[in-house]
C-alpha cells in the first residue's frame, strides 16, 4: 500500500484564506501516481513540487466546506482514506492505495477505470456496502476504507434486426436497425458487414446501398466476443431505367385500332412488364397489350408505366377522327349530250366527319371528264363511270353512270311552204343529222291547230281557213328545229240556229234549222249536242225530242274543225 501526505503550505494558505472569508472550499485534483484512479484530494500531497499551476487553478467547489474556521495543522487534522481495488488493480498495478486527506476537505471521485479480467469498475463502496459513486464529492469524517465495486461483464444474448429480408432496386438505399439484448450487457456495440458488398454494401450506421443485381447477406455481429449476430438477406433487382414507345402521337379513326409498342431498358431488368392506361376512355381505350381503339372523335393520352415500381413511363397523344361512313351522289345515272356539262353533288356523312372532302375520278376520260368540284363534261358518245371517293382513307365512295349522247346538229324539212284545203292532209319529211345522233326523233307541233294540225309522224291537216306554222323539233334536247308555213282554205265562220218553237211537250219533236257562213265554206256540216239528254235529245239532223220537263241547250258545232258553233234553249213541258 502506498501512502500520500499533503505538506504544501501554499495550498493550505489558500484553503485557510477561503475559510476565513467564508468562501467555498475547493478540492484540488492531483495528478500523479500517488492519487488512486477515481479519487483526488485537497491536501496530502507527498511532493509539493508535483502540484502544477494548472492544478491550483482547477479548483472544484466543495459543498461540504467549513468556511470561517481557523486552519488546522495538516498532520494533526487529516483522515486516512484507503482505496482497496477489491480484487482488481490500479493503473500502476497496485491493489490498495492510502491517502491522507485534511479534515473538512473533499475527495472527488472520477470514473477512470480500474481493471479486472472479467468484470468492470462500477464505483466505490464502504465496508457496509454503501455505494460512493462518482456523481458527487466525498468528504471523509473519519479514517475509512473504500472498496472497489465490480460488476460482471454481461454478454450480448440476442440481436434482432428490423428486417430479415429486403428487396431493393439498384441505386436505392435502405436503413437497417438492430436491437441488442439484454439492455444491461456490458458491451452492446456491434459491427455491420456485407457478405457481398459488390451487390449490397452497408455502412457503420446500417445504411444499405444496392450496387448491382444479385443477393447479399448483411450481418450485425456483437463486438463483445459472444458470437451473437443477426442477418438480413438483401435481394437487389435491376429496375427499369428507360421506357419508350414506338410512337409519341397517333391518329386513329373511330372504331379502328392501332397497336403501340413499348421498349423497356435495360435488357436485364427484372420486370419488363408495363401497365397501359388512357386519360379518356370515352375517346380512346387501350388493352393490356397496347392495342388502342378509337371510341369517338377527340384526343386522349395513352400512357405506358413500368410495372416494377420504378416510375418510368412514356406517353402517346392519340387523336381519334370521325371517318366518313357514307358518300351519296345526287344522281346515280346521268345522260348528257356531247360537249355539254352537268354537275354532280356528293353528300358525305356523318356531319361531324373530320375530312368530308372527296376525290372525283372518271373511268373513261375520252367519253366524260370530271373536275375536282364534280362538274362533268361530255366529250363524245359513250358511257363512263364517275366516282366520288372520300379522301379520309375510309374507302367510302359513290358512283354515277354517265351516258354521253351524240346530239342532233341539224334538222331540215322537205317543204317550207304548204297549202291545204280544209280537211285535206299532207305529210312533211324531216331530215336529222348527224347520222350517229343518239336520238333522231322529232316532235311535230302546229302554231295554230285550229287552222292546221300535225301528227307525230309529220302528217299535216288543214282545218280551217288561215295559216299555221308546223315545227319539227329534235327530241334529243339539242334544240334543233325546222318549220313549214301552212295555208288552209275557207272554213265555217258563223252558224245560225232557228227553232220555230222554243217550247215543246214531252215526246214532241221539233227540227232546228241551221245556217252556215260563209256560203262557200268547204265543209258546212255541223255536229248537234244537247246539254242534258234526260230532258231532250237531238239527232244528227237537228231534230229535238222532249224527254222530260225542263230546260236544255242544243248546240250545233261546225265539223270542219273551225270550232264554229251556235246554241239555242228549248223548254220541255208536260
Amino acid at each position: 500500500m502506498r501512502k500520500v501526505k499533503s505538506r504544501l503550505a501554499l495550498l493550505l494558505a489558500v484553503i485557510m484564506i477561503a475559510g476565513s472569508l467564508q468562501l467555498p472550499v475547493f478540492a484540488v485534483r492531483r495528478s500523479g501516481a500517488g492519487i488512486p484512479s477515481g479519487a483526488s484530494a485537497e491536501a496530502g500531497v507527498e511532493d509539493p513540487g508535483q502540484i502544477t499551476e494548472t492544478e491550483l487553478l482547477d479548483l472544484v467547489p466543495d459543498s461540504a466546506g467549513t468556511g470561517g474556521t481557523e486552519p488546522q495543522d495538516p498532520v494533526d487534522t487529516t483522515w486516512t482514506v484507503i482505496f482497496d481495488a477489491n480484487g482488481g488493480t490500479f493503473p500502476g498495478g497496485e491493489t490498495q492505495i492510502s491517502l491522507d486527506v485534511e479534515k473538512g476537505l473533499a475527495v472527488q471521485f472520477n470514473s477512470e477505470p480500474l481493471t479486472t479480467a472479467d468484470r468492470y469498475f462500477a464505483g466505490w463502496k464502504t465496508q457496509d456496502g454503501t455505494l460512493i459513486n462518482d456523481a458527487y464529492s466525498f468528504v471523509p469524517e473519519n479514517d475509512i476504507t473504500l472498496y472497489a465495486f465490480w460488476k460482471d461483464k454481461k454478454k450480448v444474448e440476442n440481436i434482432s434486426l428490423n428486417h430479415h429480408e429486403l428487396t431493393m432496386s439498384v441505386g436505392k438505399t435502405a436503413a437497417l436497425s438492430a436491437t441488442v439484448l439484454p439492455e444491461d450487457a456490458y458491451d452492446r456495440s456491434f459491427t455491420w458487414k456485407s457478405g457481398n458488398p459488390g451487390v449490397a454494401a452497408v455502412n457503420n450506421n446500417g445504411k444499405v446501398t444496392a450496387a448491382a443485381k444479385g443477393t447479399a447477406v448483411i450481418k450485425a455481429a456483437a463486438n463483445d466476443g459472444s458470437g451473437v449476430f443477426a442477418e438480413c438477406k438483401i435481394t437487389v433487382r435491376q429496375p427499369v431505367t428507360s421506357l419508350t414507345l414506338n410512337k409519341t402521337s397517333l391518329t386513329v379513326n373511330r372504331g379502328a385500332t392501332a397497336t403501340l409498342t413499348a421498349t423497356v431498358g435495360p435488357s436485364n431488368a427484372d420486370n419488363k412488364k408495363v401497365k397501359w392506361t388512357t386519360s379518356n376512355s370515352s375517346v380512346a381505350t387501350v388493352s393490356s397489350t397496347g392495342a388502342v381503339k378509337g371510341v369517338k372523335k377527340g384526343t386522349a393520352t395513352i400512357t405506358a408505366t413500368a410495372a416494377d415500381g420504378s416510375g418510368k413511363k412514356a406517353a402517346c397523344t392519340v387523336t381519334v377522327k370521325q371517318p366518313v361512313t357514307s358518300v351519296k351522289l345526287n344522281k346515280t345515272t346521268l345522260t348528257i349530250d356531247a360537249k355539254k356539262t352537268a354537275t354532280l353533288t356528293a353528300t358525305v356523312g356523318p356531319s361531324n366527319a373530320n375530312n368530308k372532302n372527296v376525290k372525283w375520278t372518271t373511268s373513261n376520260k375520252s367519253v366524260a371528264t370530271v373536275t375536282s368540284d364534280g362538274k362533268v363534261k361530255a366529250i363524245k358518245k359513250g358511257t363512263a363511270t364517275i366516282t366520288a371517293t372520300a379522301r379520309d382513307g375510309s374507302g367510302k365512295k359513290a358512283t354515277c353512270k354517265v351516258t354521253v349522247k351524240q346530239p342532233v346538229t341539224s334538222l331540215t324539212l322537205d317543204k317550207t311552204d304548204l297549202k291545204l284545203k280544209i280537211g285535206k292532209k299532207s305529210t312533211l319529211k324531216a331530215t336529222v343529222k348527224p347520222a350517229n345522233a343518239n336520238n333522231k326523233d322529232v316532235e311535230w307541233t302546229t302554231s295554230n291547230k285550229s287552222v292546221a294540225t300535225v301528227t307525230s309522224d309529220g302528217k299535216v291537216k288543214g282545218i280551217k281557213y288561215g295559216t299555221a306554222t308546223i315545227t319539227a323539233t329534235a327530241r334529243d334536247g339539242s334544240g334543233k328545229k325546222a318549220t313549214c308555213k301552212v295555208a288552209v282554205i275557207r272554213m265555217v265562220t258563223k252558224i245560225m240556229l232557228k227553232a220555230p218553237k222554243r217550247q215543246l211537250k214531252i215526246k214532241d219533236t221539233e227540227k232546228i234549222i241551221v245556217t252556215v257562213s260563209p256560203g262557200n265554206a268547204y265543209d258546212k256540216r255541223v255536229e248537234w249536242t244537247t246539254s242534258d239528254k234526260k230532258i231532250a235529245t237531238v239527232d244528227a239532223y237537228g231534230l229535238v225530242r222532249g224527254i222530260k220537263a225542263g230546260t236544255v241547250t242544243i248546240t250545233a258545232t261546225a265539223k270542219d274543225g273551225s270550232g264554229t258553233k251556235a246554241s239555242c234553249t228549248i223548254l220541255v213541258t208536260k
